[in-house]
Formats: C-alpha cells, structure tokens, sequence
C-alpha cells in the first residue's frame, strides 16, 4: 500500500469518525432540548401543585379554627343544659311532691329551685 493510499484511508476513517462524532452531537443536542422542555413542564406542574397545596392549608386552618369556635359553643352550651336541668330537675320535683302530698320533699324541692334557678 502506497502512502498516498493510506492517507486516503486515513481520512476516510477520520471522516467516517467525525461523521458519527456529528450524529452523536445531534442525538444528544435533541435529547437535551427535549429534557429541558420536560423540566419546564415539571416546573409548572410542581408550581401548580405547590398553590393547590397553600389553598389547601388555608381552607384547612380556616376549618381548624370554625372547629374550635364550634366546640367552645357546644361547651357553653353544654354548661347552659346542667344548669337548666339543675333548675327543672328541682321543678320537676316540686310537682310530684305537690301531687304527693309531701310537704317536707316540697320544701327541699323549692329550696333547691330557689338555689339553682338563679332569680
């Protein structure tokens, strides 16, 4: 083989070499194009998440706090009921012991109304 020939191979080879070194830049120059197309989309779609998220918490401290407000009224009034019944159980009493006859169970009855029915 003369050198003129095996310079001519030589830039063959070189030529078929930076040829697939070209296709290989394309390949991986759309691949990264592609890639960071797809990290926007994540982008947008973790920022959108992200908001749903805050809605989310807001709505839910606001639930939190109705629910407080809720079990302080029914405590109150759950106080409201005892002290009702503190007076109508007295009342209620006083009926029987008035259908009875019973003056003593009257007596305690009505006292028992005067203490607890507040005036």
């Amino acid at each position: 083989m003369t050198e003129q020939q095996h310079r001519r191979r030589t830039m063959v080879l070189l030529a078929v070499v930076l040829g697939v070194l070209v296709a290989i830049t394309g390949v991986f120059g759309s691949l990264y194009v592609v890639a960071r197309g797809d990290t926007g989309q994540v982008r947008e779609q973790q920022s959108a998440t992200e908001d749903r998220v805050a809605d989310a918490d807001l709505r839910l401290a606001t639930n939190t706090s109705t629910l407080d407000d809720r079990d302080q009224e029914r405590e109150e009034l759950e106080n409201d009921i005892t002290k009702l019944h503190a007076c109508a159980d007295p009342a209620a009493a006083s009926i029987v012991a008035v259908n009875a006859g019973d003056d003593v169970a009257l007596g305690n009855a009505v006292d028992l109304m005067l203490d607890n029915c507040g005036r």
